[in-house]
């Protein structure tokens, strides 16, 4: 199957590489070529302020989905900003290091110019998903290290997994082996820090499907 067909009318604007593969508005470019494992740093910021699609680059509407795992979910937090829910599915299907839960961004031969402008983002999750949200759907803060999003209740959330639709065993899985990870770090400081984590874990558990409501 063919996920790029159709695209979304955004993305159909997008430019492609030497393989025809659009390119995300937010990847920066080097020497006339694009780098898909670099974020152009300034993109972020104004595609915030501009609420613009972080994938297609045009203007978001109502709905925006917010492409997280579920180590951000649980934190509600993320280091991107929204797209539209539909720019946000091809990339669910199609980006390998969503996609494949053993992808891991090389750095090998990263262009010369790559310094503080871009980011690469190393981490991965075997679970992905679509954080749907209305309006803004979030907020842009500054911890100290760079700018985060802290993103807000979803009205919906869709999970993929492995370039697919996610089956309820798998999220249920993955989330949990997430949490598990959150918990092993959170132990360390103490009773009062795990069990704010267990609160937040709870509150995400509301968005996991029912076992058995839609496996594929």
């Amino acid at each position: 199957m063919n996920r790029f067909d159709p695209l979304p009318a955004g993305m159909r604007a997008l430019p492609t590489d030497e393989r025809g593969i659009p390119v995300p508005w937010f990847v920066d470019w080097f020497s006339g070529k694009p780098d898909f494992r670099v974020v152009d740093g300034r993109r972020l910021i104004e595609g915030w302020n501009r609420d613009l699609c972080w994938i297609c680059g045009k203007q978001l509407f109502a709905f925006r989905a917010w492409i997280v795992g579920p180590v951000s979910m649980i934190n509600r937090c993320t280091g991107e900003p929204p797209a539209h829910p539909e720019c946000a599915r091809v990339a669910l299907l199609n980006c390998p290091f969503l996609s494949n839960p053993h992808m891991k961004r090389s750095k090998a031969a990263l262009p010369a110019s790559h310094s503080g402008g871009g980011e690469l983002v190393e981490h991965n999750s075997g679970l992905s998903s679509a954080w749907i949200t209305r309006g803004r759907g979030g907020e842009l803060f500054d911890p100290g290290n760079g700018p985060l999003f802290r993103i807000f209740e979803p009205h919906k959330v869709e999970w993929f997994c492995k370039g697919a639709a996610a089956t309820d065993d798998e999220v249920h899985a993955e989330f949990e082996c997430a949490a598990q990870r959150l918990r092993d770090i959170d132990r360390r400081y103490g009773p009062a820090a795990l069990q704010n984590l267990e609160s937040r874990i709870a509150a995400c558990s509301k968005w996991l499907p029912e076992r058995g409501s839609g496996d594929r």
